[in-house]
This record gives structure tokens, sequence and C-alpha cells, in this order.
């Protein structure tokens, strides 16, 4: 079968359809309904106008959103393309799982892994408030698109040629597309194991087999590689991609490692105890791990190998960049490990022929899935409080400016804004509660440097979500510039405010230090050359 006659096969699955559909309407239903300003959007034009995307190496987001002409503003269609390739992209990936299977896999397995997929929360880390919306779903459809090239039995060499070309756009629309196809090839694998064993009774049929394919990996990173740098050569553009970006080359290696290892065990351990995504993907890398003993204790060291690989893979940008992140490293494979993890049980589970644990082990598929759906209403909820918030602030701070001072001189934001309780009690757990002392209680029993606890707790109790920070804090020194994002966003809302100098912010931090912090009454004050706005720290 070709790609086409897979892909009409779903469409024509009634139950297939419907169920995903209604998911996504369920999941995302509030991501269309809610309009908020994205951390992103005040750098709209510094990202694609001014080519900081191309100095990222990220050619192919930057080539999307101008020949769409969406430099200026998020449409609409933004959204809309966002949703629709995500929706392209299970369909796709369900084609690979069942042509890797020789079409043996059940429909109601792919209906759970699709399901599983589309919904799994931590997308709420980049595509609610970042606000890189497709670059974070279209880079599937090419990576997916690359696997299925590589399925075909008998490969020409055009389909080798697509393929690299197909992932190495995908990377350059987002460089964690790399770890997506790495997982992607080693399901395939471990499917073709289980359905297909014929092909892949040892290791060295897997290495066989995964050698080509690794080789297309390597050619496309090579290839987005030199396509970035021809793009900076002809833009004269300096690139920001550095070797020593990498954690493990900037530091003491000992130290480094000892810092990784504490992100590590909080990050992808504590925080499973609060965030529902790190509590499935915890509970994904232990079935994970189960299954690799299993595979060693029954001496089948190829699958034991494979099972290996898939959970080194799915950590494989942490481990790279020696610092873990759930919107760089990993929020994209994280969905597709985490669903097929679980439909792996859900397929032992099956494969017992007990009809009453098969229908418990479905309704608690059923049951996961609503709750990602409700963790995803609830983060875009929680970015529309805070959108509602820091347009409130602004809008107070505006009016005060252009009311009571002379706004011919330039208006200097210092300090660091800190959002309400309000938002604070969704991305924190309150000190004192019985939750915040048993997560410090564990962090107590990390080796972390000196200071370091204060990136996990502040003075409303533990944080346990990445992002959700303020537009008004990041924005008053973003890429090291004196309040240039923060004025944009001043800008976006109507105020136009003069930008002052690096002296009068050096200056303004200093003066801050005895004024009152926003919302205190004077907050703002004339130091003569310049107004200044403290936020306090």
């Amino acid at each position: 079968m070709i790609l086409k006659e897979y892909i009409k096969s779903f469409l024509k699955n009634r139950k297939y359809m419907l169920f995903l559909i209604l998911t996504m309407v369920f999941a995302y239903g509030c991501y269309f309904t809610y309009d908020s300003i994205h951390i992103d959007d005040t750098a709209m034009g510094r990202y694609y106008v001014d080519g900081w995307m191309l100095r990222q190496g990220r050619w192919g987001i930057y080539v999307l959103t101008n020949l769409f002409h969406m430099t200026e503003y998020r449409p609409f269609i933004h959204k809309f393309c966002t949703m629709g390739s995500l929706f392209f992209a299970c369909l796709l990936l369900c084609s690979i799982l069942k042509r890797a299977s020789g079409n043996k896999i059940k429909d109601n397995l792919l209906t759970a892994f699709s399901c599983l997929f589309v919904t799994y929360s931590m997308i709420n880390e980049i595509l609610f408030y970042v606000g890189s919306q497709w670059s974070s779903t279209i880079d599937y459809v090419f990576t997916a698109g690359a696997v299925w090239l590589l399925l075909k039995e008998e490969k020409r060499i055009w389909d080798w040629i697509l393929a690299v070309l197909s992932l190495s756009f995908g990377i350059s629309l987002y460089e964690v597309s790399a770890s997506v196809y790495i997982v992607l090839v080693v399901i395939v694998l471990l499917i073709k194991n289980h359905y297909q064993e014929e092909e892949l009774r040892s290791i060295k049929d897997s290495v066989r087999q995964g050698l080509p394919l690794a080789g297309v990996l390597v050619c496309a990173v090579i290839w987005q590689t030199l396509i970035a740098y021809m793009f900076l050569a002809v833009s004269g553009l300096s690139s920001t991609l550095r070797i020593g970006d990498s954690l493990w080359i900037s530091g003491n290696p000992i130290n480094v490692l000892k810092t990784f290892i504490s992100q590590m065990v909080t990050v992808y351990g504590i925080h499973a105890i609060f965030y529902l995504p790190v509590a499935e993907l915890l509970a994904a890398g232990i079935c994970n791990l189960i299954f690799f003993i299993h595979a060693l204790w029954k001496r089948k060291w190829n699958r034991a190998f494979l099972w290996m690989i898939l959970g080194i893979g799915s950590l494989s940008m942490s481990l790279i960049a020696g610092a873990p992140a759930y919107y760089r490293a990993g929020q994209q494979v994280f969905s597709i490990y985490t669903a097929f993890l679980f439909c792996v049980i859900l397929f032992l589970i099956s494969e017992n022929k007990r009809s009453r644990w098969i229908n418990l082990a479905y309704l608690g598929i059923a049951y996961l899935i609503i709750c990602q759906c409700v963790d995803l209403n609830k983060w875009e909820y929680v970015n529309y409080l805070i959108d509602q918030e820091e347009q409130r602030v602004a809008v107070t701070i505006g009016n005060k400016l252009e009311q009571e001072y002379d706004l011919t001189k330039p208006v200097v934001f210092v300090g660091k804004y800190r959002f309400s309780n309000n938002i604070r009690k969704y991305t924190h757990v309150k000190e004192g509660s019985s939750k915040d002392l048993l997560a410090k209680k564990m962090m107590n029993q990390v080796p972390f440097p000196v200071g370091y606890r204060d990136v996990y707790i502040d003075d409303y109790g533990y944080k346990y979500v990445e992002l959700h920070n303020s537009i008004l804090a990041w924005g008053v020194s973003a890429f090291g510039e004196v309040n240039t994002e923060i004025l944009n966003y001043f800008g976006m809302l109507g105020y136009e405010l003069k930008q002052g100098t690096l002296e009068m912010y050096q200056e303004g931090v200093n003066l801050a230090w005895d004024m009152p912090a926003y919302p205190q009454l004077g907050y703002i004050r004339d130091c003569g050359d310049y107004i200044l706005v403290n936020f306090g720290e």
C-alpha cells in the first residue's frame, strides 16, 4: 500500500476519526477560543525580519513564516495550520506503525495511540505560552515523512535523498526533530521485532537495518547545517550556534555532571508529583526499564538493545545539551514516547485474552486521555489569566505615565515583575503545604550546587513548570538589551514610549534600591533625563 491508501483508510474509519476529532476539539477548543499575546510576539520582527531564526539555524520556520507573510502577528491561520499539521502528523505516525507491523496492528491500539499523542499536555510549554506554534507540529510531518520513505521495501536513490531533505527540513524547523526521528526509528524496529521477527533476530540485524537510517540522520544534520550557513552567508548575518553551547564543554565536566544529575532528578522525577505530563513520562520510563530488564532476563538481546536505545533516544537532546528542558529538549519526542509505551502495555493486556482486564485497560487509557485534555485546558486558561493580568499592569502603568509624566523623555524599566498569587497558585506548590514540604524534603536529598535550588523555589513555594513566565519580567533585559521587548509590548497596547540608554538603565538599577516597587505609591520617578519605573525584585 502507498501512503495515500493508508491515509484514506484512516479517514474512512469512522470510529477512529470520531474519537480523534472529538479528542482534539475537547483538548484544543480553548486554544482557538482564547487569544493571548505570547512571549515571542513582541519579537516577531527580530526573529523573522531581522533573521534571528536564521542565526539559530532554524531556516525552515524563517522561510515558512516569510513565505506566508506572518512576520508581524499570528493570525488565525497560524493556529489552524498548527492543529492541521498535528492532525496530519497523527495519521502519518499511525500509517508508519501499521506498515511496520505488516498491517497486523489493531485499529483500537492505533486509536489509543493517536488520542494519547495529540493530547500529551506538555505541548502547552511551547504551544500556549511561547507561541512557537506551527514549527512545533509541522516538524512532526516532515520527520515522519522521512521515516515513511525509509520503510519502503525497495528504496530507490530518490527515496534516500527525499528522506534526507525531509528530515533536514524538520530539523530546521525545530532541532528536537532529530530526537523524534531516533525514537520513531527505534519504535519501528521494535514493532518489526515483534510482528516480523524473522527480519530482526539479532542485534546484528537491528544494526544492519539501523545504520543506514542513522546515516540518513547524519546526512540530514549536515545538509541542514550547510543550508543554514548558506542563508547566513547570503544575508550577512553571524551564527549564534556554537559547539560550546553544550554545558559539557562550557564548564568543569564534574560540576556540570553534578548539576545535570540534580536537574534530571528534579525535572523528570520530583516534578512528577505535581505535573501530569512528567508523571506520565516517568511512568513510561519505568515501563521502558522493565521491558529492558525483562528482555535481558529472557536473553532476547536484540529486543533489550532496542529498548535501551529507545530510552536513551528519548532523552538525547538533554544528554547532548547537558541540561533538561521540556520545551527545548523533549516536549515533542515525549508525546510519541509516552503514547507508544502506554500502548505497549495496552497491547500486552489485550494479548492476555481476558476481556475483563482488556475493558479496564481501555477505560484506564480513556481516563488518561481525558486527564490530558483537562490539563491542556487548564494551561491555556492559566495563559489567558497571565495575559489579562499583564495587560492590566501595563495599562495601569501606561495610563499613569501618559497622564502624569513628560513622555518626550525616555522611560526606563528596571526590576523583575512577579505574577500575583492568583497565577502562581497554578504554577507553584504553596510554601508550607504538605506537598511543598515533600518536594523540599526530596530536593534535600539531591546534590545541588550551592544556590541552585533557587531555580525551583521562590517566596511563594516550589515551582514545577518551566515556562509561563512574565513578558514584563523577560522584556526588561531580553536579548541583553535595555527594555526593547517590554517597550514593544507597551507599543502593542498603544503606548509609544522612548527607549533609554544603557547608562540610564544602570543608574536606574542603583536608584531602584531606595524606591518602592510596583504597585506601591512612588514606583515611578522622574529622574531628570528619563522616567524610571521600578518592578522591584
